[in-house]
């Protein structure tokens, strides 16, 4: 039988899982097109109206870390 201490670790450890889950769905979500779509948008916001003729809204914006950069 599991102690009330196992029991209340097991309900923070769902609680932390279902943290995850929610951030991975937003995470998602916002990758979808309209978070491209609003991420190129404060881009070139950012960058000027010059550089908003140079690359269409509708190409792939891909991320990657500074150690994925410098190796390269």
């Amino acid at each position: 039988m599991m102690s009330w201490k196992d029991i209340m670790m097991a309900q923070e450890h769902s609680k932390d899982l279902l943290r995850e889950a929610e951030e991975a769905r937003l995470i998602r979500q916002f990758n979808g097109d309209n978070g491209r779509i609003k991420l190129w948008q404060k881009v070139r916001s950012f960058f000027g109206s010059s550089r908003e003729k140079e690359t269409p809204v509708d190409e792939p914006i891909y991320c990657c870390s500074a150690d994925a950069i410098a190796s390269q």
